[in-house]
């Protein structure tokens, strides 16, 4: 599986900008209250991406030891199963934390641009898109984690 391209990640955050500017403006236009996420939600952002990093830490201990192994007994690998999983899930962290990300910085974007008295909505909003990007980091982490180990005769990185 190839590695998560920029252009990717920066498809889903402006998707996430668009309809997050676009949640705020339409609810406030019809006489809601601006969309904003409960406590809860923007403090299991980062635990997604820190839960997730640590999932992948066997596959990247058992990777950097293969590594560095020339003779001896082989290290134990983790089970495939759960590192193709894990590979997997990182990367919908990693999209879903960048479509959170959009969606809270274009909430924010409406709160400057457009709210009169944005003063106790952009907390919230702040801190839903510093979780969303440690989510990202998290998700980008353990993705690269879950790599395959070199080849004996390939250069490092």
């Amino acid at each position: 599986m190839r590695p998560l391209q920029p252009a990717g990640l920066a498809s889903f955050l402006a998707a996430g900008a668009v309809l997050g500017l676009s949640a705020a403006q339409l609810a406030t236009g019809l006489g809601y209250s601006f969309p904003l996420s409960p406590w809860t939600m923007i403090l299991m952002l980062p635990l997604i991406g820190v839960a997730i990093y640590l999932a992948t830490l066997p596959i990247y201990r058992y990777r950097k030891s293969l590594e560095k192994w020339e003779s001896g007994p082989r290290p134990s690998r983790p089970n495939p199963f759960f590192a193709f999983r894990a590979l997997v899930v990182s990367r919908a962290i990693a999209l879903t934390a960048a479509l959170f990300a959009g969606w809270y910085l274009g909430g924010l974007i409406w709160l400057v641009s457009f709210s009169i008295a944005p003063s106790g909505l952009t907390t919230p909003t702040v801190f839903g898109a510093i979780g969303s990007l440690v989510m990202l980091g998290g998700g980008l982490a353990g993705e690269y984690n879950c790599r395959a180990p070199r080849g004996p005769n390939e250069e490092a990185e």
